[in-house]
Parts: C-alpha cells; structure tokens; sequence
C-alpha cells in the first residue's frame, strides 16, 4: 500500500513540474481540496483507451464529494462540499475533454490524461512490492499489484473555471481496484481488446496553489495529498 502511495506521489510530482508553466494568478478563485466516489449504483468500464462511467453508454457518471472536499470559488453556490453531486464525462486517451467534471457553478477542463510508467512488465501477483506497470508504452493507466487483485490508476489535470472566467490549475488521481486479477491478467484482457468493470472508483486532487507559486509550495501539496485517507473500492 505505501509504495502505491509512494507511486502516486512520483507521478504528481510530474504532473506539478508539467503546471508550472501555466501558474495561477493571484486573482485565480477556484481553490481547495477535492475529493469524490461514484454514486451509488455507478463503477466504471476501462479499455485500453477509454473510460466509461456507468451507466455504459452514457457518456457521463454521477459522482459524489468526500469529506475531505472544500472548493471556494465566484459564482453559482460559490463552494463544492462533502456530499454534492456533479458529473464526469466518459473519456478517449489522447483527446482533450471540455468540462470534463462538472458541479453547480464551476468546471474542470482536463485536456492532459496521464502520464503511465515506462515499465510495461506487469506483475504476475498480488505482490504489492513490484513495480507498478503500463499496459503499453505511452498508456496512461498504471497497474498496481495489491493483496487482492489490482489497483488501476490514472491521472489527470487541467484548469478550473468559474464565473471569472479565470483558469486555475488542478490536477489529481482517479483509482479503481479490481480484485482477484494480477496486473498481468489485466493487461491480457486489455491488450486484446476486452473491458474490465471497476464496482467504485475514487478520486483525490487540488485546486489551485496560492501564490508564490513555487516548487516549495507544490512539494507540501503532493505530500498532503498523498497522505489523504482513500476510499476502498
């Protein structure tokens, strides 16, 4: 579990180096901690390239805030707490989505999905000591061995936008577990064109960094957001 934590942790840390060049304002207003589950009944499909909230076919999944979610932001109910609904759109690997999550008021374009690892060796058990691993090269989804089965994350940012119009950068991790298949079993099934069902997923993120906008400030956030308590799917 800790190198999961670990992984997680590595592959933010990309992603922040990534935002740096598009830093908020001081004017930036969509600032805080989110953090949601599907709703209940929800889950979601995984190919090689797509994400399907369920429904399937949908083209959008119903979601729901954590209790560690405090957003602020201009316009609408001007915050995002523990227990709102809001939607996520179904997603193509490779393709920018448009309001891609969405509660009253504000939006979260997520035109970068990814990055994977460059391992492309997955695990054979549930050895939760070996190396995390991508599917194929280039793929944004990572494989993580657990006790049980699998842990599939993904990894996403963009800007989020309220009333202002002003974009502010937020970036975070989807995850879902699949129990009883090895990273290995996976990516067969992956590879050959099949679909594998999460029942629930989860995701943990920031919105925003205050200014200065410094290397120093992202590291504590990475930190901080990789000590959350995470839902188990």
């Amino acid at each position: 579990m800790m190198k999961r934590y670990t992984l997680e942790l590595g592959i933010l840390g990309m992603v922040a180096l990534a935002m740096a060049m598009f830093a908020p304002s001081a004017s930036a207003s969509v600032v805080g901690e989110l953090s949601f589950a599907n709703c209940g009944g929800g889950g979601v499909d995984v190919t090689l390239t797509t994400v399907d909230w369920l429904p399937a076919g949908g083209g959008t999944g119903c979601i729901t805030t954590g209790s560690s979610t405090s957003v602020t932001f201009v316009g609408g109910t001007g915050a995002i707490l523990p227990n709102e609904n809001g939607t996520v759109n179904d997603l193509s690997v490779g393709v920018g989505n448009s309001k891609f999550i969405q509660f009253a008021g504000v939006y979260f374009d997520a035109p970068v999905i990814g990055p994977g690892v460059a391992n492309t060796t997955c695990a054979s058990t549930y050895d939760s000591s070996l190396p995390a691993c991508s599917v194929v090269a280039g793929s944004p989804f990572i494989l993580s061995a657990s006790t049980t089965g699998t842990v599939i994350s993904m990894t996403v940012s963009g800007l989020a936008y309220d009333s202002t119009g002003i974009g502010t950068p937020w970036f975070g991790v989807f995850s879902t577990q699949i129990a009883g298949q090895t990273p290995y079993q996976i990516a067969q099934t992956e590879i050959t064109g099949g679909t594998l069902r999460g029942v629930t997923y989860s995701f943990d993120g920031q919105v925003g960094v205050p200014e200065p906008f410094s290397m120093a400030l992202l590291g504590g956030g990475l930190i901080a957001l990789a000590g959350l308590k995470k839902w188990q799917m």
